[in-house]
């Protein structure tokens, strides 16, 4: 399987790890975002990651790839498996919307927590 990534992408980020947990070996191809038509030639606005588990077989989006993933290491998902892989779809966005108190007391927690501890502050 190839895995064709954009450096600092964070739906790339997740199908790198996805792979890892899964222990899946994935060839991993770094494509600036710009050069991801290359990959797809026949699908404009082609968007990265994108996995070739096989010549011509290719998945997207990284939800997709995740469970594709999943489903190669570690045999069909179960229900708590497909949400992790759509964690920011079914939780995050909510929080953000719902929550927004609550992530501002979660970011000054993590704040004061970086604040004080001298082994992340210090050079």
């Amino acid at each position: 399987m190839k895995l064709f990534v954009s450096p600092c992408d964070v739906a790339s980020l997740k199908c790198l790890v996805a792979a890892s947990v899964c222990e899946v070996e994935v060839e991993v191809l770094g494509v600036d975002v710009k050069d991801a038509a290359t990959v797809v030639p026949f699908l404009a606005g082609a968007q990265l990651p994108i996995l070739e588990e096989k010549p011509g077989l290719l998945v997207f989006p990284p939800n997709q790839i995740c469970m594709t993933l999943w489903e190669a290491g570690r045999g069909k998902p179960t229900k708590r498996d497909a949400e992790w892989s759509t964690w920011e779809n079914s939780r995050l966005q909510e929080g953000i919307r719902h929550g927004s108190d609550r992530l501002q007391d979660c970011f000054l927690h993590l704040d004061t927590q970086l604040q004080s501890s001298s082994h992340l502050t210090q050079v």
